[in-house]
């Protein structure tokens, strides 16, 4: 049986690598899709990065393979919308969001 830790991923979502996306993403969003516009986090997680896209002016929603993380995600963060899906699918019609933003993805180190 596989278990979920979700305290693991959000020290692993915002530790030491996370300013990786934290320190460049603002700067590549000025040249692309302006605040106001839709964004995907898809592998959300517990939602730990939906404060980060909506203090830069976004309108998020969350998508994630794991109930146990998406419910993470809905008591931290209960004003924004997340929805299960399977796996690799993106279940929503073309051009609906205007940034997909995926992190940690391929590798769930938090799965044990």
């Amino acid at each position: 049986m596989v278990s979920y830790n979700g305290k693991m991923y959000d020290e692993v979502a915002s530790g030491d690598i996370c300013y990786l996306y934290l320190r460049d993403a603002p700067d590549l969003l000025q040249k692309y899709p302006p605040p106001g516009n839709k964004v995907l986090d898809y592998a959300c997680g517990s939602g730990i990065r939906v404060p980060f896209w909506q203090g830069l002016g976004y309108e998020v929603e969350g998508v994630d393979i794991q109930p146990e993380m998406l419910e993470l995600a809905r008591k931290s963060n209960p004003l924004f919308p997340f929805r299960f899906i399977k796996s690799a699918e993106v279940a929503v019609p073309d051009n609906q969001f205007d940034l997909v933003f995926y992190c940690y993805v391929l590798r769930k180190p938090w799965v044990y």
